[in-house]
């Protein structure tokens, strides 16, 4: 048996969440309060204690060329660069100019987070655990059914451009599933995102008979 996992995400009342398969969820860190910078440069503790043990407590940088001058002041010949304010965590070394001290970034804390583009830019959605409710799902994907019918012109459940899958659930927040399915949405649209609610088999029937779907040709 294939399986994925999912998350969905809810940040409001609608019965549908936004879909991430989990390994699209990154582990990153907000950086947005203040003035960070990258340092290329093998990060370890050793090297983080000579930094913080040489820096002037009086001086912040708060641009990289003067965080540049100060390591090449003490020997290290090093690039800087500007921290995002969402950056994916991994051990690098990182100065901030509020405390004036260098430290690994995984020393900091995380947040799930899903990049995604919205028809403009790059965004990220992230899950903020005092209000994103989260439900995790592991599906058969063995069980996928589309349930868009032909119009006469293009295959689709609702509006152009728009699909409908349902799966099987095995898992709904770690618990074996009875008779639970994930219904999917999803759209052709350009920034668009993928939504979904787990549903029981009644709920389903129920939904699939409401969009003129037979049930019985999309559940066993």
């Amino acid at each position: 048996m294939n399986k994925t996992n999912f998350r969905i995400w809810k940040n409001n009342d609608h019965q549908l969440g936004t879909l991430y398969r989990e390994r699209e969820i990154d582990k990153v860190v907000d950086l947005s309060g203040d003035t960070y910078f990258i340092v290329d440069i093998a990060p370890n503790k050793d090297m983080i204690d000579r930094l913080n043990s040489q820096i002037n407590p009086e001086i912040s940088y708060i641009e990289k060329e003067d965080l540049e001058a100060y390591l090449d002041s003490i020997g290290i010949n090093a690039d800087v660069k500007s921290c995002e304010d969402l950056e994916i965590s991994k051990s690098v070394i990182v100065y901030e100019r509020e405390t004036n001290a260098f430290y690994d970034l995984t020393d900091f804390d995380t947040v799930d987070a899903v990049q995604y583009w919205d028809g403009h830019n790059w965004v990220w959605d992230y899950k903020v655990d005092d209000w994103t409710e989260e439900t995790l799902v592991t599906v058969d994907d063995d069980s996928e059914r589309c349930i868009d019918e032909w119009d006469g012109s293009n295959f689709k459940t609702g509006g152009m451009g728009l699909h409908e899958d349902i799966y099987k659930a095995i898992e709904v927040d770690g618990e074996d599933a009875n008779d639970m399915y994930l219904l999917r949405k999803t759209s052709q649209w350009e920034g668009e995102q993928d939504t979904a609610e787990v549903m029981s088999r009644e709920d389903l029937i129920d939904y699939l008979e409401s969009i003129d779907r037979d049930p019985s040709e999309y559940l066993d």
